[in-house]
């Protein structure tokens, strides 16, 4: 009995806060209609979002809970680097190779790190998300974290969908408004966004080719480069100390210096590579030798697990002779 009027006592506790939300959120509505008419957009562009921007629960709960503030990074990695994963990496690999070799020749680009992301992001296209992308941004617009942000991602998302790139039954993803098979925010479908199969749209949750062919011209635009993907799992200890040293300012040497140090094996084929030291959870969960594709991640990704996980998983799909991942000796 306790408990259940336990229960009772807190939905009523927490019923005038959702009233409150719901009805700041209608008036929050109205006046980014008004902006939205401001900004040159159509009448039905307008009442599509009215209809479409629902507040949801979902993105908020969603950003106080990110991996990095809930589990460490050898537990994350276990569950995105899973033989499952590893194996349909491979086969996508096979089925799409002709398409994923093309645009990583075109772009300088390793063709295991466009699968990997592709894995990474939904699993090679099976876990796109299905957020619906209006509500999810107006939500995090009105009342999440970095609102200006999350606003021009809801002001990009509306211009796609006026531009009819993508239909509005297909504007669905992550709870953050991320679309498509590599999980593009709205503003950077719009700047890197390239019609990969020649229909004269770019649609990138309906067409691989449109997706991988943005995807190549995404991190080319990012800097990446050829040899960007080595990373080289190096001494835990020998890494916390060297981490600790360098604290900071942490930066890409050759890699005659880290044999130096002690941390990379004499036999390491690549001495032209340019690497930097990167402790996961400050080393503790974990310390590498990683190349500039590390922080070109970064900027798809803000997140140091992610980076760590792609190129992770990229070496897992390399050819034996190619691997990019030595054990520590």
């Amino acid at each position: 009995m306790h408990r259940y009027l336990g229960a009772i006592l807190l939905l009523l506790l927490l019923l005038p806060a959702a009233v409150h939300a719901a009805t700041g959120f209608e008036r929050w509505k109205e006046q980014f209609a008004v902006k939205l008419r401001r900004n040159g957009f159509s009448e039905a562009t307008v009442a599509y979002f009215l209809d479409a921007a629902q507040y949801r629960d979902v993105p908020i709960r969603a950003q106080l809970r990110q991996p990095e503030k809930t589990i460490r990074f050898d537990a994350y990695r276990k569950l995105l680097i899973t033989p499952q994963r590893i194996a349909d990496g491979r086969q996508a690999l096979q089925e799409q190779g002709a398409q994923i070799a093309a645009i990583a020749a075109g772009y300088g680009i390793e063709r295991e790190v466009l699968a990997a992301l592709w894995g990474i992001e939904t699993s090679y296209g099976r876990g796109m998300g299905k957020q619906p992308v209006i509500a999810s941004l107006a939500t995090l617009a009105y009342a999440g974290k970095r609102r200006n942000f999350f606003e021009k991602e809801l002001i990009a998302a509306l211009r796609i969908a006026e531009a009819g790139q993508l239909p509005a039954e297909r504007m669905v993803g992550s709870w953050a408004g991320a679309m498509g098979h590599y999980q593009f925010i709205p503003t950077t479908c719009q700047r890197f966004g390239i019609d990969g199969d020649g229909d004269s749209r770019v649609d990138l949750c309906g067409s691989y080719p449109d997706a991988l062919a943005s995807a190549g011209n995404y991190l080319h635009a990012l800097g990446w480069r050829p040899g960007d993907a080595r990373i080289v799992a190096v001494d835990g200890n020998r890494g916390i100390k060297l981490l600790q040293r360098e604290g900071k300012k942490a930066r890409l040497r050759p890699a005659a210096y880290w044999k130096q140090a002690g941390l990379l094996a004499e036999g390491y084929p690549h001495d032209a590579a340019q690497l930097k030291l990167v402790g996961a959870d400050d080393g503790r969960s974990g310390c590498f030798l990683v190349g500039a594709g590390f922080d070109r991640l970064k900027e798809w990704n803000r997140s140091t697990y992610f980076a760590l996980t792609v190129l992770l998983l990229a070496s897992e799909l390399a050819e034996p002779a190619t691997q990019t991942v030595l054990q520590p000796r």
